[in-house]
């Protein structure tokens, strides 16, 4: 199972960059970086890392706050 975890862990490592480098194309890219946010928190959890699953919980509202900011203000552009 640690190495399920392990693998885990470098995933979410490496969507974090991911995502990051791919906000600027598009707006959707903020579900990913919440979903990232998710398991990044179920991971810290399996390793005993409380703060870091409140960092990822904390992560995920912003990154759906930050979607639906985006959301709008892309739609708001497309209508001029």
């Amino acid at each position: 199972m640690d190495k399920l975890f392990q693998v885990l862990e470098f995933i979410t490592s490496t969507l974090v960059i991911v995502t990051l480098y791919l906000l600027p194309r598009s707006y959707k890219w903020w579900l990913a970086y919440a979903a990232n946010s998710v398991l990044f928190s179920g991971v810290s959890v399996y390793w005993g890392r409380y703060w870091f699953a409140l960092m990822g919980a904390c992560l995920c509202i912003t990154a759906i706050k930050n979607y639906v900011v985006e959301k709008k203000k892309t739609e708001r552009e497309g209508r001029k």
